[in-house]
């Protein structure tokens, strides 16, 4: 094996984009860092305010990243960040399928969540009402959204 990436900080999750850059979910200090196709590189694209689970990424090159706190943020390519969601206990973890769907690991609950619709960023009360999560387990549950 080869050293790809170096300085990080408990890095925890990946995820590539389209481009084949490598993006790294980082606990011990709730940042996410980009590494180019090349290797090497490493640098920040966001500074989080809470502790980073799980990353995913969408069809248009942003990033989905689910919080230790239950929350999920969207992350553009500028580095602007919105809240997706909140009202899982924990979202250890993201999938984004080829239709565009999102999949929620929830690690507290032992279960997995389907969004139906993933809205684009920043959330709408029209996007926001169109964002249901069923559970695998054939549970119903809204996410919360902020006010």
């Amino acid at each position: 094996m080869t050293e790809y990436a170096s300085g990080l900080s408990q890095p925890v999750s990946l995820a590539f984009n389209q481009t084949g850059e490598l993006f790294i979910a980082n606990q011990g200090n709730n940042q996410i860092s980009k590494v180019s196709p090349s290797g090497g590189t490493t640098t920040t694209v966001a500074q989080l305010q809470q502790t980073p689970q799980a990353l995913a990424v969408n069809a248009a090159g942003e990033l989905v990243v689910g919080m230790a706190s239950g929350s999920l943020l969207n992350v553009k390519a500028d580095g602007t960040m919105s809240t997706l969601g909140s009202g899982f206990s924990s979202a250890s973890g993201l999938a984004i399928d080829q239709q565009g769907t999102l999949y929620v690991a929830d690690a507290t609950q032992n279960t997995v969540f389907k969004a139906s619709a993933l809205p684009t960023s920043p959330a709408t009360k029209e996007a926001q009402a169109s964002l249901h999560c069923y559970s695998l387990r054939f549970q119903f549950r809204f996410l919360r959204w902020p006010a």
